[in-house]
């Protein structure tokens, strides 16, 4: 029976690769309280400057999250240094109180996308969020992290310069 478990286990997350993704990242909030200062930071190499990206955040929080958002500060520094930094409001339920994401239990996962972007250099990039609430620590979010995977050039990209 354990084998048979774990085999089912192992297809279920082999299948739920995302081959696209050169970023598909999940870091674990300390208690599930996300504090202010509490950076969470995914870093990517960018060789292909002449594609466009799906940004997208990752988010696991537990059903008891008291908001229908999440408000975060995404900070990306480039490989020469220079850093942009954008407010974001990340939708995790419905008007009517439907959580977005998918889960079992207690814990709902959702990616919610950010922008495409186009990156304007080659090199390491580094994405920081923080938590950007009225409440400090914020109850409920459980893991946070960065999705990056390309997409076809649409005129809708975004450059992060």
């Amino acid at each position: 029976m354990m084998r048979w478990l774990f085999g089912f286990f192992l297809l279920i997350s082999l299948a739920s690769c995302d081959g696209n993704a050169l970023l598909n990242d999940f870091t674990s909030i300390d208690g599930g309280e996300w504090k202010y200062g509490e950076f969470v930071t995914n870093e990517v190499e960018i060789e292909d400057t002449s594609t466009a990206f799906q940004l997208s955040v990752n988010v696991r929080h537990d059903v008891e999250y008291e908001w229908a958002n999440l408000f975060c500060i995404l900070h990306i520094q480039h490989p020469d240094g220079k850093k942009f930094d954008q407010r974001i409001n990340l939708i995790l339920a419905e008007p009517d109180g439907q959580w977005k994401g998918k889960g079992f239990g207690s814990i709902k996962e959702a990616r919610i996308p950010v922008a495409l972007v186009k990156f304007p250099k080659k090199g390491k990039y580094t994405f920081q969020l923080e938590q950007n609430m009225r409440l400090n620590p914020l109850k409920g979010i459980e893991d946070v992290g960065c999705y990056l995977a390309k997409e076809e050039i649409t005129n809708d990209s975004t450059s992060v310069e």
